[in-house]
């Protein structure tokens, strides 16, 4: 008996849980939704906005939801900012209705109404069609006066409302200046500066000759910026604006032998920051910002992989640093322990120093076609440094002279023939005597 008054009370308890939650929280989250469409002009859902017409005395601007996003029906042939006529759908049952001015108004043009400075027409997926029409400030200045097209009553709305829709055309134009996937190109070419990226295995290329590789990362930021940066707006630039292209980026999709062409031209006569461009398989011209062209007119030192150094630090065991002013230091490592040849143990902080000059730091400059190597200060280098891995050389590399205007000192390895600039830092844990290596 006493298990079936327990089981009998938890069912109770259950049960009124239940009903806690259905009339309290749901109810509350019910009235909640209740009280606010009850504050609104039109409650409607944007996902259920299937037409947006934005009527205004002089013109109409008319968009129909599509696959993805919109279309312009008027003005015709543009295409349409998405996520501009998403704004607008959204903000459709936002509007929130004020006081009621009056039920049964005689004359609607005292309140701006007979010819609206704005009528916000929607047709909803269920075939409905809605309507809210803006007019006049009212004397205080504080509201305008509104109105639906399902009742003939006048009332007020924030001033801020009547804003949100009054759009020019170009406001909700589609401001991409090129349309492509990122993880889809892999050949770039770029004019007038003759470079020509290649994607292999992974890895960007510049074809040369030289043939060098890349910067992966100043790649992916460019073909970054050509999918987000937006025009500034639209133009009908002068004639022969783009008869000779100031720059042009022709992206290759080799899968699909797609490619993608955007081309620069003058600059806006208006504005010397802005100059035209033109996706070559669109009809729109825009006007952008010069950083992007200018980018493009990037010849190769900026596209070239300013990586220092790569080798796998695990690997070595054996590291020597000769100086041309002083005795050279000649470093063992047994086991996990590094020690100097006469068995004084080395500093595991100097070692992950040494080891880790290269980690996170990159040449200012690299100079794959160098001139004589006293031109460096690499006939005599100040230091010469070589890392073993029991069996051979895993990297064997010189600082010379400092460069020119504090930019850094002058280094090159002895398998390839670049002479790189690269950042004092990275010659610090180099430059050392025996007694910095020890006693740490």
């Amino acid at each position: 008996m006493r298990f079936r008054g327990t089981a009998f009370l938890f069912l109770l308890l259950a049960a009124l849980a239940v009903w806690v939650y259905w009339t309290e929280i749901r109810g509350r989250e019910a009235r909640g939704r209740a009280e606010d469409a009850a504050g609104k002009v039109l409650p409607v859902d944007a996902a259920d906005i299937e037409e947006i017409s934005l009527v205004y005395p002089d013109r109409v601007l008319r968009a129909v939801r599509a696959e993805g996003g919109w279309n312009f029906v008027s003005p015709v042939g543009l295409e349409a900012d998405a996520a501009g006529w998403d704004q607008v759908a959204a903000n459709v049952g936002r509007v929130e209705r004020g006081e009621t001015v009056t039920e049964e108004p005689a004359d609607l043009a005292q309140y701006g109404l007979d010819e609206a400075f704005v009528r916000v027409e929607v047709r909803l997926s269920d075939e409905r069609t809605e309507e809210i029409r803006f007019g006049n400030e009212n004397p205080a200045g504080e509201a305008h006066y509104a109105s639906v097209a399902s009742s003939p009553g006048v009332f007020l709305t924030a001033i801020t409302w009547r804003g949100l829709f009054l759009k020019e055309t170009d406001d909700l134009r589609d401001r991409t200046l090129l349309r492509f996937g990122q993880g889809d190109i892999d050949g770039i070419e770029i004019a007038p500066s003759g470079v020509v990226l290649v994607l292999e295995e992974g890895e960007w290329f510049i074809e040369g000759p030289p043939r060098l590789r890349a910067d992966d990362s100043e790649i992916a930021s460019f073909l970054g910026a050509l999918r987000t940066t937006r025009a500034t707006g639209f133009a009908e630039p002068a004639a022969g604006a783009f008869e000779i292209p100031t720059a042009e980026v022709i992206l290759d999709d080799r899968a699909t032998d797609q490619r993608h062409v955007l081309s620069f031209g003058r600059a806006v006569p208006e504005d010397a920051e802005l100059v035209y461009a033109r996706d070559a398989s669109r009809g729109p011209v825009f006007t952008v910002g010069v950083d992007l062209r200018n980018r493009a007119l990037s010849r190769v030192p900026l596209w070239r992989d300013k990586t220092i150094a790569a080798f796998d630090p695990d690997s070595v065991v054996s590291i020597r640093i000769e100086r041309a002013d002083g005795p050279a230091l000649a470093l063992e490592k047994s086991a996990d322990a590094w020690a100097l040849s006469d068995g004084r143990a080395v500093s595991d902080i100097r070692i992950q120093d040494i080891l880790g000059a290269f980690e996170f730091q990159e040449a200012s400059e690299v100079i794959d076609t160098p001139g004589a190597p006293a031109m460096y200060g690499l006939d005599s280098p100040r230091l010469r440094v070589v890392f073993g891995d029991g069996t051979g050389d895993v990297l064997d590399f010189h600082f010379g002279n400092e460069a020119a205007g504090g930019r850094g000192v002058y280094w090159k390895s002895t398998d390839e023939a670049a002479v790189k600039v690269v950042p004092m830092s990275v010659l610090s844990p180099f430059d050392v005597e025996e007694e910095d290596l020890v006693g740490e």
